[in-house]
């Protein structure tokens, strides 16, 4: 006798893990409480064992319910993963990619024209990942790393504080400011920043100790994404800590301006990295050789920054 309970029935269990409440799985569901009530008492039924203890207006899994779910995951997910991989054998053309927000509006998707250009033929379609969330959530052919690894680096760049022109002219700020007194007075005005790594001002910290100067103080705003962070900057309300790649653009287009030459090299990096080891597609292989092309004005740009206030 197959004790397997139906697909739909799994998922519903699966939902009501998500939420420990069967009236708020229901809702996520858009089918009615009743409905749910059905699947998990089918399920219990099923497999001989209760998945859930009733607690209150929630529920909680029990042990051999823990144990259920963990082993539904798994095979869930590897059906997934088995059906994508086959499916792109017949779709050699198109290519995943998961990527963070801010990486791709203010770097990657300016510069995306260039690639279709190249290979009309490759579809691309990327998934914007929050930097908390868990991106082995999402399925993709390769994603976009941000981390302390020097291995396949795209590139090398720095940090240096940035803000908008209106923002220098209010406060009597100059670029490429260099000396100490400079920088103290810098370091008094409002700052925007956002959620690194590891801890709230990550970026501010690590240039202040660099310098070996006190972080500054007023936290004016502070978001979770550097591109809201930098259109806080961008917008007059105060000085944010720009990394080169999301900054060029708008240094370029006078949007920003930086305050101080990048002498700050950033410990994290970008990389692309294959998820699906798939050697008969070449649409990895073609993407990754652009953006190594492209993200040679990185460094060259850097260059150019250096030269500030000498």
């Amino acid at each position: 006798m197959k004790l397997l309970p139906s697909l739909h029935t799994l998922q519903v269990f699966e939902a009501v893990t998500e939420y420990d409440s069967f009236s708020k799985a229901a809702q996520s569901l858009n089918v009615s409480q009743g409905a749910i009530s059905q699947h998990i008492r089918s399920l219990e039924e099923r497999v001989g064992f209760k998945v859930f203890f009733r607690e209150g207006r929630g529920v909680k899994l029990t042990p051999s319910g823990r144990n259920l779910l963990n082993s539904v995951q798994l095979n869930l997910g590897q059906i997934q993963k088995t059906i994508e991989v086959e499916r792109r054998k017949q779709h050699k053309n198109e290519l995943i990619v998961s990527i963070y927000p801010g990486f791709g509006v203010r770097w990657l998707f300016p510069r995306l024209d260039d690639f279709r250009k190249q290979y009309p033929d490759i579809i691309t379609t990327f998934n914007i990942i929050n930097p908390r969330e868990n991106i082995e959530a999402h399925y993709s052919d390769c994603k976009f790393e941000y981390s302390q690894s020097e291995q396949n680096k795209l590139f090398t760049e720095s940090i240096f504080p940035v803000c908008s022109p209106e923002f220098a002219r209010r406060h009597s700020l100059r670029t490429g400011m260099k000396t100490s007194q400079q920088i103290k007075e810098m370091l008094k005005l409002p700052v925007v920043f956002d959620r690194g790594p590891s801890h709230l001002d990550a970026n501010w910290q690590l240039w202040s100790e660099e310098l070996g100067v006190i972080p500054p103080v007023d936290y004016k705003h502070f978001d979770s994404h550097a591109n809201l962070t930098l259109q806080l900057a961008e917008q007059g309300q105060g000085i944010a800590m720009g990394r080169t790649c999301l900054v060029i653009d708008a240094l370029k287009e006078g949007k920003l301006i930086p305050l101080y030459p990048p002498v700050v090299k950033n410990p994290f990096t970008y990389k692309l990295v294959r998820v699906i080891a798939d050697s008969d597609n070449p649409t990895y292989v073609l993407f990754h050789q652009w953006l190594h092309d492209i993200s040679k004005e990185i460094s060259d740009f850097e260059v150019n920054l250096s030269k500030l206030g000498k």
